[in-house]
């Protein structure tokens, strides 16, 4: 009988893999030939979610990019001699977690503005797993922080341009990828900044100042400066930048003034205005306070005083005043002697005024006190003498036997007439006077008496005694010669009464014998005025007062006229 070759006998196969990992069967192991022939895999099928092909003689199957499942091919297995057979390969495909895949993210925003991206908003999850942002990586140019699950990107101050950070997006089952995120800045026109500053000066002392702002596109020397609130207690000059500051005339405290600085803009923006800022001014105190001293005082001791001095009052010395810019100001008064009691001449008083900030000044109040005090005075003892042959005698020095003082010192006296000055028989009031330093003076008197001894005497009458106005009388001369020798006499006549004094006329030369005597007359116009006058008559020899002598003459009126 002759043999017939059989078929081989596919034993259907059963294989695992994890998804996206290919496996290798041996399909042909499990296979069976009744005759014993070696079997070979001829050809394999299609799988439905795979592909699936011959390496090394034995089926390798790799399942489609993330799939999980059940899939299953066919193949065939050949003895070598025509002989075939149909198999099935049933493939069960595990599940494994994929990664997420994060795609790249682009934004854009302005110039210091922060920037918030939804960054897993595009990323996707194979596996269909809810996405989260992990985390976040730095930036050259700002920084980046997840803030609600999102990533906020604040860029540098004012730096604009490209920028980008990487991110992390996981799928809550430990897969994750990275993306990026590319940011553009925009540029913006910054505002400028004007910068605050202090100054100090004197008072009534200007002081200058740069003002000064920093702006991002526009540099210092092209900024705007503008003064927005002026000082309340001086001005400014100048103009830009520059600027001086005057403070009004005495004033000293704070001040201030504000202002802006405008830019430029940056081609595509308008130009933008600072906030104000402020200049704060300390105005020191260096301005003396004004004083105002009472007016000089110049008084006399007076006729009362005890001492070389004089008390005065605070009231009679008045008050000073002074006043200050800055409000507040002392004033000391010095020179005053104790207890008020100024001493004979002149006497300086300071006031001083200090201000708050010791700022001094000084104003003076000249006293004087004048002395007005006459000198004391006592004169002496009266005196006599007996004339001479001359009927004269010499004037005492009667100075010497006077006592005088003064409260402020030495003083003079003198008499009149003077010492060894002849005066005829008579009594002669000798006056005397005390002057001080100050020219004050007080009088004082005493008598000098000269008796005859061997002098010549006269008389005077009148006849009448009585008589009209406008009438003559006869004035009568007696003279008496007690001396041994011929004396030649003249006489001088004069009058006073209501209508005032007056020389009437001389009488002689008369001469009067030795022992003997001889009388002389002149024939007088009575005066024009009714009334008593005293008539006297002074008497010479050799051209020395020999004493005066007066009688009365009463003038009534002229009973002719009715």
């Amino acid at each position: 009988m002759n043999s017939i070759n059989d078929n081989p006998d596919a034993g259907d196969d059963s294989t695992s893999t994890d998804e996206d990992t290919p496996v290798t069967v041996d399909v042909v192991a499990n296979d069976t030939d009744a005759d014993g022939d070696a079997r070979t895999l001829q050809s394999v099928g299609t799988a439905a979610h795979g592909s699936v092909s011959i390496v090394a003689g034995q089926a390798q199957y790799i399942p489609n990019n993330n799939f999980h499942g059940t899939d299953s091919f066919t193949y065939v297995v050949a003895d070598g001699h025509g002989g075939t057979d149909t198999g099935t390969v049933n493939v069960n495909v595990n599940s494994i977690n994929d990664n997420p895949n994060a795609a790249d993210d682009s934004a854009s925003t302005n110039e210091d503005n922060s920037l918030t991206v939804d960054v897993v908003a595009n990323d996707t999850d194979i596996d269909g797993d809810a996405r989260t942002l992990q985390s976040v990586g730095t930036a050259a140019h700002g920084s980046v922080s997840i803030v609600a699950g999102q990533a906020q990107y604040v860029p540098t101050s004012n730096y604009h341009g490209t920028d980008s950070f990487t991110y992390v997006v996981a799928d809550g089952h430990g897969g994750s990828d990275t993306g990026t995120v590319n940011i553009t800045v925009n540029p913006v026109n910054d505002s400028p900044l004007a910068n605050g500053q202090t100054a100090s000066t004197s008072g009534n002392t200007p002081v200058s100042m740069s003002l000064s702002g920093n702006d991002v596109e526009t540099s210092s020397a092209n900024l705007i400066y503008q003064v927005t609130v002026n000082p309340a207690h001086g001005s400014l000059t100048g103009s830009g930048a520059n600027r001086t500051y005057t403070p009004a005339l005495n004033y000293s405290g704070p001040d201030s003034f504000k202002f802006t600085v405008t830019d430029t803009g940056d081609g595509s923006a308008p130009a933008l205005t600072s906030s104000a800022a402020t200049v704060s001014i300390t105005v020191n105190d260096t301005i003396n306070p004004l004083v105002s001293a009472p007016a000089n005082v110049t008084l006399g001791t007076g006729p009362g005083a005890t001492s070389c001095s004089l008390f005065i009052s605070d009231g009679t010395l008045g008050t000073a005043s002074a006043s200050d810019n800055s409000g507040v100001v002392s004033l000391e008064r010095t020179g005053v002697p104790a207890g008020n009691v100024f001493p004979v001449g002149t006497t300086i008083i300071t006031y001083t005024a200090t201000d708050a900030a010791g700022n001094i000044a000084h104003v003076t109040q000249t006293v004087v006190v004048n002395d007005t005090t006459p000198p004391s005075l006592t004169a002496p003892a009266p005196t006599t003498a007996t004339a001479n042959s001359s009927g004269q005698a010499a004037v005492p020095n009667v100075v010497a036997g006077a006592t005088a003082s003064d409260l402020c010192g030495a003083v003079s006296v003198t008499q009149s007439p003077a010492a060894g000055t002849l005066v005829g028989v008579g009594t002669h009031t000798i006056p005397l006077t005390a002057t001080d330093a100050a020219g004050n003076t007080r009088t004082a008197t005493t008598t000098f008496t000269v008796n005859s001894g061997g002098s010549i005497t006269f008389t005077l009458t009148a006849s009448p005694t009585s008589v009209q106005k406008g009438r003559e009388a006869t004035l009568t001369a007696t003279y008496l010669n007690q001396t041994s020798s011929n004396k030649t006499v003249t006489s001088q006549l004069s009058y006073s009464g209501e209508c005032g004094s007056a020389s009437i006329g001389n009488i002689g030369p008369v001469t009067v014998p030795a022992g003997g005597q001889n009388t002389a007359s002149y024939l007088f116009d009575v005066p024009k005025c009714t009334g008593i006058y005293t008539i006297k008559l002074e008497s010479f020899v050799n051209g020395a007062s020999i004493g005066s002598t007066t009688t009365t003459l009463t003038v009534t009126k002229d009973n002719s006229k009715k």
